[in-house]
């Protein structure tokens, strides 16, 4: 008599490939989709892709917490607006 073996997959440990969702912008406003895939996300604030693919919305939030986005969050407020440069006329 012979054996038999059965496979059985494991599917409870396995995690899906999160892609991008367009509620990432709207709860983080330095999101938007990325151009070079769907498992990824760019950074308007560093100008940078970023994967989401194994945690979607916390890589985000990740992200948010690195030296990289803090340094560039405060480089950015520390610049002056454009409208400062610009003359203002008065009317007479």
């Amino acid at each position: 008599m012979a054996d038999s073996v059965s496979v059985v997959s494991n599917n409870k440990n396995r995690k899906g490939i999160q892609k991008y969702k367009s509620e990432y912008s709207k709860l983080f406003d330095f999101v938007r989709k990325s151009t070079k895939s769907d498992e990824h996300t760019f950074c308007t604030v560093c100008s940078a892709n970023f994967s989401i693919a194994h945690g979607g919305q916390n890589d985000s939030i990740q992200h948010a917490g690195t030296i990289k986005h803090a340094t560039n969050v405060t480089a950015r407020g520390a610049g002056r607006s454009i409208a400062s440069f610009l003359a203002t006329t008065t009317s007479m």
